[in-house]
């Protein structure tokens, strides 16, 4: 074994849910993920593998592994540096090349271990490496990490990993966080080519759910600029979907909505309209052996999301469950977040989803409404249309 492996020490998440057994689970999924993502961009690292709970790269040229592990779900830190044997002579000589080669970091300056106070095991280390660098002159000393280190001095960080290596750091990004793809089951993700869907498919993908999409071919009564903008947006969020198969499903929606209209009343077309796209979604929950429905809907954003419209709405299906990441956010943060991962830029590309929203829409659905209305429709469709529908496989994986 080399004795100094420079390179990236992967943190994992931290969380109540992941103990004992699934931990093993939650790091053989985020080895995994890692992988399958470096492969995507074209990376070989020297050496990926498991340490002590933590997953290490060994590697010399960082920046272009950041670039990817940036969209890798299961992260909680990124640390760079170089993984050394658990001695304080090992860990003095790592810091010195540390200053060797960090641009704008002087001797002068010398060195800080920023550590917290409870990592006693660390402490004693960092004390003992003091005690050697001082020797060599230079200024080095322990302080609490939650004292912010000012001036030109070299911030270092120690993280033991197990009783016979440590992890000497001098930077330390913020991953994720999350859980890698595979941790949790499939869920039908309802995708629009609009910006709340694709931010709540986000949201629970980040929660480690494999994702199948279903988009809703609104034809005649829309643009099929729709369509498009959607498996654009798909494309762009499979870019933190590493390890498993990728479908999606173009629904043709457009005879259930001729039954609307003529069936239900004018006022609530959007109300009947959900509630067979729900239909339609449980259908492909039911073939894709799915546990759960995820939609962008937000209380209050549309005519069609008020709390009693959504009841009456999710009522058409008895399950799955149905899963609304974001039900709670505002437009402001819904924007934020498109931005944030990249969504944003695509609903300026879309046509007006459909042209059938009444001018007056209900905002409180009668539900005594629904059954007389219903029972005039033919609702034999639900499966003629998720046969017709066009299924893509947007990314290669792992069929689960």
């Amino acid at each position: 074994m080399p004795e100094e492996r420079w390179g990236l020490l992967i943190e994992p998440t931290r969380t109540a849910a992941v103990r004992d057994s699934r931990r093993e689970r939650f790091l053989h999924l985020l080895l995994r993920s890692i992988q399958e993502c470096l492969r995507e961009t074209g990376l070989r690292p020297r050496e990926i593998t498991k340490v002590e709970g933590t997953v290490f790269i060994g590697e010399r040229d960082l920046e272009p592994l950041l670039s990817s592990l940036r969209r890798v779900f299961g992260i909680a830190l990124i640390r760079i540096g170089v993984l050394v044997s658990h001695n304080d002579r090992a860990i003095a000589r790592a810091v010195r090349k540390m200053l060797q080669q960090k641009a704008g970091a002087s001797a002068a300056g010398g060195v800080v271990f920023s550590l917290s106070r409870d990592d006693s095991t660390a402490i004693v280390l960092a004390q003992q490496a003091c005690s050697l660098l001082s020797d060599d002159g230079l200024a080095a000393r322990v302080e609490s990490s939650d004292q912010p280190v000012t001036g030109s001095a070299l911030n270092v960080t120690l993280c033991p990993v197990g009783d016979d290596l440590v992890f000497v750091a001098n930077t330390t990004e913020e991953g994720l966080g999350g859980l890698p793809t595979g941790m949790e089951g499939r869920v039908v993700i309802m995708i629009s080519s609009g910006l709340d869907s694709p931010v709540a498919a986000y949201e629970i993908i980040r929660r480690g759910a494999v994702p199948v999409f279903v988009h809703f071919d609104n034809s005649p009564y829309s643009d099929r600029s729709n369509v498009n903008v959607a498996i654009e947006q798909v494309r762009h969020l499979c870019r933190f979907i590493h390890g498993v198969e990728v479908k999606m499903y173009i629904v043709p929606h457009g005879d259930d909505l001729t039954e609307v209209l003529r069936h239900a009343p004018r006022r609530m077309t959007c109300v009947f309209c959900r509630r067979n796209m729900y239909r339609l979604a449980a259908e492909v929950a039911r073939r894709e052996n799915a546990e759960a429905i995820v939609t962008g809907e937000i209380i209050g954003e549309q005519a069609s999301q008020t709390t009693r419209n959504l009841l009456v709405e999710t009522s058409a299906i008895s399950d799955p469950p149905v899963i609304r990441p974001c039900i709670g956010y505002d437009k402001v943060e819904i924007e934020r977040m498109a931005r944030e991962i990249g969504t944003y830029r695509f609903a300026s590309e879309a046509a007006s989803c459909c042209v059938l929203p009444p001018k007056y829409p209900t905002i409180h659905a009668p539900i005594e409404e629904i059954a007389p209305a219903e029972e005039k429709m033919d609702l034999l469709w639900i499966r003629a249309e998720v046969n017709e529908a066009e299924v893509l496989v947007l990314k290669e994986g792992q069929s689960l």
